[in-house]
């Protein structure tokens, strides 16, 4: 008697877990986890919680969340195939301004494995999607840089300094270019522009 509810109770438990997952109430608990541990550097750690989730299961934050793991890995064609899945399903509930954020993120895979042409194309159709969007203009910045175009990026440089003089103030597009290794050498142009 013992063990048959031991084993009604192990049934019920795994049904509720199953209903959980379908309803997103576990799967957003896990990416919650899952990003923690992506944020601290432990991306073996955050794939594992993650593909705990069935990929039909998956939100777009999950994929999302997935592909930054997955890249920090060294796993840029997984990556690139989370950030797609992601980007499917924000364009499928028109949600242009996350399309946009998985673009950017399918650009940086791109640029981690020499695609420049590709990442460009990328941060082009973000910018279509969020034209007032200053990422994209990051993406183009560091796809110039790694080309080692340097008239290129000057002229790039002046215009968008031009349209868009906020950039130069703002936080965020100032750490980018303090941190970022893409931008090795562009605070210095920056430097000259501002002036």
């Amino acid at each position: 008697m013992k063990r048959s509810m031991k084993s009604f109770t192990e049934k019920a438990r795994w049904q509720s877990s199953k209903l959980g997952y379908s309803a997103g109430e576990i799967s957003e608990e896990l990416v919650a986890a899952a990003l923690r541990l992506h944020l601290d550097g432990n991306n073996d750690d955050a794939t594992a919680l993650l593909s705990q989730v069935p990929p039909d299961e998956r939100s777009a934050r999950l994929w999302r969340i997935l592909g930054h793991a997955e890249l920090a890995r060294g796993a840029a064609t997984t990556a690139r195939d989370c950030h797609e899945q992601a980007l499917r399903m924000h364009l499928e509930a028109s949600d242009n301004k996350a399309a946009a954020d998985d673009l950017v993120n399918l650009a940086a895979v791109y640029i981690d494995q020499g695609a420049l042409d590709a990442a460009w194309a990328a941060a082009e159709r973000a910018h279509s999607l969020e034209p007032d969007a200053w990422v994209p203009h990051v993406v183009k910045i560091s796809v110039l840089n790694n080309r080692g175009d340097r008239d290129a990026l000057t002229n790039y440089l002046t215009r968008l300094f031009k349209d868009r003089g906020d950039l130069a103030r703002d936080p965020d597009f100032r750490r980018h270019v303090e941190s970022d290794l893409d931008f090795i050498g562009v605070a210095t142009i920056l430097q000259e522009k501002l002036k």
